[in-house]
C-alpha cells in the first residue's frame, strides 16, 4: 500500500499520515478461545453419543437379523439350526460374536441300563439309566463332549423314544436321571434296583444327542466395535444388580449356574430352533428371552464397580450409553427389538413383554 502525502505550504516538511489500526487484546483473544474450545467439545461429546446410540441400535438389529436368520434357515431345510453365543475374551460376562450352530452327531456306543429310582424303591417309575458296557461316556465328559442339555432316545433308532435327562456323577459312576419316567412299567419288586424283573432283558441300545456344533467353515459374526449383550443385566432387576443372585435372573437356567456368587454364564448359550420355527431345548423353557444390548464401556464399569463393593450407575443415568432388549418368544420364534422403560422405579422390561412403545 502506498503511503498517502499532504501538500503543505512551502517551509514546511510533508508529513505521514498512517491511519490508526486497534487490535484484540490478549485477554479477547483467550475468551474467544475458549468458547470455540466449549463448543468443540460439547459437538465432540455429542457426535459420540449419537455414533455410539446408532451402533448400539445396530448391535441389536444385528442380533434380530440372525435369529431370524437362523429360524428361516431351520425352515427351509426342515431341520434345527441355531446360534451360539460366544462371549468375550476379555470379559466373560458379555457376549461379542455369534456363529450359526447344528445339531451334534448321534453318540450310540455300548450299552445301558434301565434302573428304578434308588431314592425311591417302591417307585415302579424307571427313572435311572446306568452304564451297561463300552459307552465311553467318561471319555466324553473329559473332552468336554458330553452335552448339558441332555436327551436321550431308548432304544436306538427311529423306533426309539425321545427323553430329557439329567447328569448324576453323586456316587462315583456316572448316570442320566430321566425327568420323565421310562415307558414301560417297572416289574421288579420293592427293594431292588433292576427295573426288570427275572428273565427280561434291562440292557438296551440308546442314542445320545450330543451338543450342538457350528456349520464346517461358519466363522463367528462380531458385533459393531463397543457393542456388548450385557449378561449381567438380563435381569428383572436392573437397578439392583449390587446383589449378585439379582443378575442374568432372566436367563435360562441352562445357560446360568446360581449355585455361585456372582452367578456364572455358560460357554454354550444356544438359541435353537425347529422346522417349525420356534425354539427348542432349553432355552424353550423360558417363554420369553430378553437379551440386553449395551455398550461395553458400560459393561466394563458396571464389573468394576461390583468389584469394589460399589454400586453401579443406574440406567436413568447420563453416564450411561444406549440399550436395548432383543427379545425371541420361543412358542412362535418372533424376534423383536425394544427399548428399556425409562424413570425411577419403572418396569424396564415393560416394552419387551407387552410390545408398548416399541420399536419392533
Amino acid at each position: 500500500m502506498f503511503a498517502k502525502y499532504v501538500i503543505l505550504p512551502i517551509g514546511r516538511q510533508p508529513v505521514q499520515r498512517i491511519s490508526e489500526r486497534r487490535g484484540f487484546t490478549l485477554i479477547e483473544l483467550l475468551v474467544v478461545i475458549s468458547i470455540l474450545v466449549t463448543l468443540l467439545v460439547i459437538t465432540a461429546t455429542m457426535v459420540r453419543l449419537s455414533l455410539d446410540g446408532d451402533k448400539v441400535r445396530a448391535g441389536a438389529r444385528q442380533i434380530q437379523s440372525f435369529l431370524n436368520g437362523a429360524r428361516d434357515r431351520a425352515i427351509y431345510a426342515k431341520a434345527p439350526v441355531g446360534v451360539r453365543f460366544i462371549k468375550s475374551p476379555n470379559n466373560d460376562r458379555t457376549i461379542t460374536s455369534m456363529v450359526y450352530i447344528q445339531p451334534g452327531e448321534l453318540w450310540s456306543d455300548g450299552t445301558i441300563e434301565l434302573r428304578r429310582d434308588e431314592s425311591n424303591l417302591t417307585s415302579t417309575d424307571v427313572r435311572v439309566v446306568a452304564e451297561a458296557a463300552g459307552t465311553n461316556w467318561s471319555n466324553l465328559i473329559s473332552r468336554q463332549r458330553f452335552p448339558n442339555d441332555i436327551r436321550i432316545r431308548i432304544p436306538k433308532g427311529s423306533q426309539g423314544t425321545w427323553y430329557r435327562a439329567t447328569l448324576d456323577t453323586s456316587a462315583g459312576q456316572i448316570r442320566l436321571r430321566l425327568t420323565t419316567p421310562f415307558r414301560l412299567p417297572a416289574e421288579t419288586p420293592s427293594g431292588t434296583l433292576e427295573a426288570f424283573a427275572a428273565g427280561r432283558d434291562g440292557v438296551t441300545t440308546y442314542d445320545l444327542q450330543l451338543d450342538p456344533v457350528p456349520f464346517v467353515g461358519q466363522k463367528p459374526v462380531f458385533l459393531p466395535a463397543g457393542v456388548v449383550v450385557h449378561l449381567d443385566r438380563c435381569s428383572r432387576n436392573i437397578d439392583n444388580l449390587a446383589t449378585a443372585s439379582a443378575r442374568g435372573n432372566i436367563l435360562p437356567t441352562a445357560w446360568r449356574d446360581g449355585s455361585v456368587n456372582p452367578p456364572r454364564y455358560s460357554n454354550q448359550i444356544d438359541i435353537m430352533f425347529s422346522p417349525s420355527g420356534t425354539v427348542i431345548g432349553q432355552a424353550a423353557t423360558a417363554g420369553l428371552l430378553h437379551l440386553y444390548v449395551g455398550t461395553q464401556k458400560d459393561a466394563d464399569l458396571d464389573r468394576l464397580a461390583w468389584e469394589s463393593g460399589s454400586a453401579a450407575e443406574l440406567e436413568d443415568s447420563e453416564n450411561r450409553g444406549d440399550k436395548y432388549f432383543v427379545s425371541v418368544a420361543t412358542r412362535t420364534g418372533a424376534v423383536s427389538v425394544h427399548e428399556l422403560g425409562y424413570g425411577a422405579g419403572s418396569d424396564r422390561l415393560l416394552y419387551a413383554e407387552t410390545g408398548e412403545g416399541a420399536g419392533k
